[in-house]
């Protein structure tokens, strides 16, 4: 199993040399993304990590600077026509977040992206969000996170 750091900068005030929260955890085939923060789909890249690996992302709390990558991580996976669920924890309230955030897909995706005849998969085809409480713990294979 391996944590990669891939940003740590606390704020939503974009800085020079440290990027917004996030951290990859792999363990084989699995990567999971703590928070997602502006910029973490470069950062994961940045790191040598296949943004696509990613099945679960966990979000500790809904902070800007811990949330400003979902859109974009998002926008990729529709437009890559991702199939895999991409499964979205978080504490109350995620849900409603991610809500929005799929909303605000439809016009980006209603114009194909530019390619005549396209169609992109709506992400509603492919996340799933969950609602946790502070005492709720998820287990991934050999991974327990509480």
């Amino acid at each position: 199993m391996e944590f990669v750091t891939l940003g740590t900068a606390g704020g939503p005030v974009p800085l020079k040399h440290r990027a917004q929260p996030a951290h990859a955890v792999i363990s084989g085939e699995r990567t999971i993304l703590i928070d997602c923060g502006d910029g973490a789909m470069g950062q994961l890249m940045k790191a040598g990590i296949d943004f696509r690996h990613v099945n679960e992302i966990i979000i500790s709390h809904h902070h800007f600077d811990h949330i400003g990558g979902l859109y974009t991580c998002l926008g990729i996976n529709m437009m890559l026509q991702r199939k895999s669920p991409l499964k979205i924890y978080g504490p109350p309230g995620t849900s409603e977040i991610i809500r929005g955030l799929l909303e605000s897909c439809n016009v980006p995706r209603a114009t194909g992206f530019g390619i005549p005849g396209q169609t992109l998969p709506h992400p509603n085809e492919f996340v799933e969000v969950y609602d946790l409480l502070p005492e709720h713990t998820l287990n991934f294979d050999d991974l327990r996170i509480s």
